[in-house]
């Protein structure tokens, strides 16, 4: 009977410890994910300052000779200006022809996230509406100009097209596609994965100013 009652004993600590040792993991991995909302949501917020003071500056430039010009990806006539120009128009073209974004996760005129663009409001209980007082978008051009210049830098290519087609994959435009268009939350706020692969190019093009 003692052994009987020995070994119910066991078990049932046994089972106590198991279940606490889950309920820690649950708990850790609760706490981690709450550390990474956290930590996207200031890289959000940061990426959406670093847009509000460069989008009116030629990022080509400011990438190669550390100037702050006024003038536009259109208007540089730096070297090389034609090849940007033909990687901007041919990656716009895809987008818009495409239609590869997650609906609501941007605009499609500027490509950003509704959220950045003023031409989207927030209504609470329906998402984003078009504003119809706003006729432009609040930084038009600056997502797709910004990736046809991280095209530019080795450095950015390489990692981009390792992500898109993998270690030795070759170009696939369906691939693209659903990479890129793929919604994601980031920092509480739903996205597509053209905007992070923006917002690493925009943070390696200004690390070097």
């Amino acid at each position: 009977m003692y052994t009987f009652s020995l070994f119910i004993y066991i078990i049932l600590i046994y089972f106590i410890d198991l279940d606490q040792s889950q309920e820690r993991s649950f708990s850790f991995i609760l706490e981690e994910k709450r550390v990474l909302l956290r930590q996207e949501a200031l890289e959000f917020e940061e990426t959406k300052r670093l847009i509000q003071g460069n989008y009116d500056i030629c990022l080509w430039c400011l990438f190669n000779y550390k100037a702050r010009h006024s003038h536009t990806l259109f208007e540089c006539r730096e070297e090389g200006y034609q090849a940007r120009l033909e990687v901007y128009q041919g990656f716009r073209d895809y987008l818009r022809n495409k239609r590869v974004l997650a609906p609501y996760t941007a605009c499609f005129y500027c490509f950003l996230p509704q959220d950045l663009c003023h031409r989207w409001k927030g209504v609470e209980g329906r998402g984003f509406i078009r504003d119809k007082k706003e006729n432009r978008c609040s930084f038009p051009d600056f997502l797709i100009s910004t990736i046809a210049i991280g095209f530019s830098i080795p450095q950015y290519t390489k990692e981009y097209y390792i992500r898109v087609y993998g270690l030795n994959g070759q170009e696939d435009e369906e691939k693209k596609g659903l990479y890129l268009g793929k919604k994601v939350e980031y920092g509480g706020v739903e996205v597509n994965q053209l905007f992070l692969e923006f917002s690493l190019a925009l943070r390696i093009i200004l690390e070097e100013d």
